[in-house]
């Protein structure tokens, strides 16, 4: 009996101990110990054994390994601590992240991204035009200076050699009181790029206009048109190879803008927009325009009106009407001097139009313009579209019409070229005998009337200088 209790007293005592092992926070090294060294040595390996014969399990798991998982949570917290950093950013402010501090190495780890910022090159200004002389240099009070011309209220100013006159309509100075208007001459007329091929500088004049409002910033876009005037001399210069170019500082060209020239060699022009100016001579062309309808391609400067064509004709007494074609709508846009604006559906041309010239005289009228700017690789692309379109030839002059149109192969049905000396129409068929195409060959500014089938094409035309 005695010997029964002793061993069940020893079982309860060795109990105790194991259920102390398992309490949170007690680790199992403090039953060890107290349990002696053998002891210390069997139970390590056998729970170390325990956890490698068992497969990894999320599912849930006996007391032991819960308490277990707890005491490894509760020492990583007791060596670790979690910080914010705050991460710089691109648009000035800041980013917090997380920041983990490890306690043993006294090192931080920051996690904010790494970013690479890519540097933009700054663009090369333009140089500035070198000036040679300063034309006009005036500040003028858009009440004081005010008078009226052609019935508006405007301010002028003109160079102290007479040469240059600019005029501002007051409503196209727009909130401002006071105007400084600047006009220098610009030695290197290709400060930019180079002028148009085939011209040349009138005197070596280009101009480059400028405003300022009373706040000394320049103004370079108005409300109304602005008008420049400019003076050459009759005498050493052919007024009528006169023509104005501005430079177009968004494609880095010389554009001819539309100018009338007086016989005095006096040179107007408008403009909404300020930039450099350039009078420069071009060839001229010379057309005779008999009584009846003449076609002709029209060589002046983009932006006419049809208006200013009847006028240096003549006017309504000799020109009845004015008409281009539209392939588009496969009908023509008409201008009729005099008549109401909704009857004129021709409202601006444009250099190398095809324009039928309606005139009204006895004897024949001699149509003097400036010759069209080549292109800068000599040449164009029209696009052609099913039915008829009309086409300024700007080839050599003898050109075989069967080689010109080859481009375009089978779609072309026929051809036409109007003569206004018979007011007749010489035709060319492909495949046709030969004495029935009476049109055999083009003469550069020649209009001809193709008529084509099938898709639309683009349609590649050389383009030649006189």
């Amino acid at each position: 009996m005695i010997r029964r209790v002793i061993l069940l007293a020893a079982v309860l005592v060795l109990g105790a101990a194991l259920n102390l092992a398992t309490v949170p926070g007690v680790g199992p090294q403090t039953v060890v110990g107290d349990l002696g060294d053998d002891h210390d040595t069997t139970l390590s390996k056998s729970k170390d054994a325990q956890r490698a014969e068992c497969p990894t399990d999320t599912r849930k798991t006996d007391d032991t390994t819960k308490d277990d998982k707890a005491s490894q949570t509760m020492e990583t917290d007791d060596t670790t601590d979690t910080t914010k950093t705050e991460c710089p950013t691109t648009d000035g402010t800041t980013k917090t992240d997380d920041t983990t501090k490890v306690d043993s190495a006294s090192q931080t780890t920051t996690d904010c991204p790494t970013e690479t910022r890519k540097v933009e090159p700054k663009p090369t200004p333009p140089p500035e035009p070198e000036v040679g002389e300063t034309k006009v240099e005036k500040t003028l009070d858009l009440t004081a200076d005010v008078k009226t011309v052609e019935g508006k209220r405007v301010v002028e100013t003109t160079s102290d050699d007479e040469k240059v006159t600019v005029t501002i309509p007051v409503a196209a100075a727009v909130e401002t009181m006071t105007i400084a208007v600047t006009v220098n001459v610009v030695v290197d007329t290709d400060v930019y790029t180079t002028v148009p091929s085939g011209t040349f500088v009138v005197a070596g004049e280009t101009l480059d206009v400028q405003v300022k409002n009373d706040k000394g910033v320049q103004i370079t876009e108005f409300a109304e048109p602005i008008t420049v005037t400019a003076k050459v001399d009759p005498v050493n210069v052919d007024v009528e190879t006169v023509a104005v170019f501005f430079f177009d500082r968004t494609i880095d060209v010389w554009v001819q803008i539309p100018a009338t020239v007086s016989a005095d060699g006096t040179v107007t022009w408008s403009a909404d927009h300020l930039t450099l100016f350039s009078l420069l001579r071009l060839s001229k062309v010379t057309v005779q325009l008999n009584n009846g309808l003449n076609l002709i391609t029209f060589t002046g400067a983009s932006g006419t009106t049809p208006a200013d064509v009847v006028t240096t004709l003549g006017g309504s007494s000799v020109i009845q009407n004015l008409l281009r074609f539209e392939p588009s709508t496969q009908s023509f846009a008409t201008f009729i001097p005099n008549a109401a604006s909704i009857v004129n559906t021709l409202k601006s041309l444009s250099q190398r139009d095809a324009l039928f010239v309606n005139v009204d005289s006895p004897s024949p009228v001699l149509y003097t313009s400036t010759d069209i700017v080549v292109s800068e690789d000599g040449k164009r692309t029209v696009t052609v579209v099913p039915g008829l379109n009309a086409i300024s030839f700007t080839g050599t002059n003898e050109t075989d019409v069967a080689a010109f149109l080859t481009p375009l192969g089978s779609s072309v049905i026929s051809a036409s070229r109007f003569k206004s000396a018979t007011q007749s129409w010489d035709t060319f068929a492909p495949g046709a005998p030969s004495f029935a195409n009476t049109l055999k060959t083009l003469s550069r500014l020649d209009v001809i009337f193709v008529n084509v089938s099938g898709a639309t094409q683009f349609f590649e035309i050389v383009e030649v200088p006189q």
